[in-house]
């Protein structure tokens, strides 16, 4: 996983208990829409999902990204 992907998953984690980053926060922080951010997440986490970390981190995540279509 490189810095960039990281970073994507810090700040959904963070914002996790308050139901996601605001969409604001996401193009700030990385210049694209809330519909491809989740998409972003769903692609680290299912390439990742041997690591037990990630698992506990793609459960913490799935309301957040199951409760919005899965636009890009």
């Amino acid at each position: 996983m490189d810095s960039e992907q990281l970073k994507l998953l810090d700040l959904a984690l963070v914002w996790q208990p308050y139901g996601g980053p605001p969409d604001e926060e996401i193009l700030l922080a990385f210049g694209i829409s809330a519909p491809r951010f989740r998409h972003r997440i769903r692609r680290i986490l299912a390439a990742s999902s041997a690591d037990p970390i990630l698992r506990c981190a793609a459960t913490m995540l799935r309301s957040y990204l199951d409760e919005r279509p899965r636009d890009l």
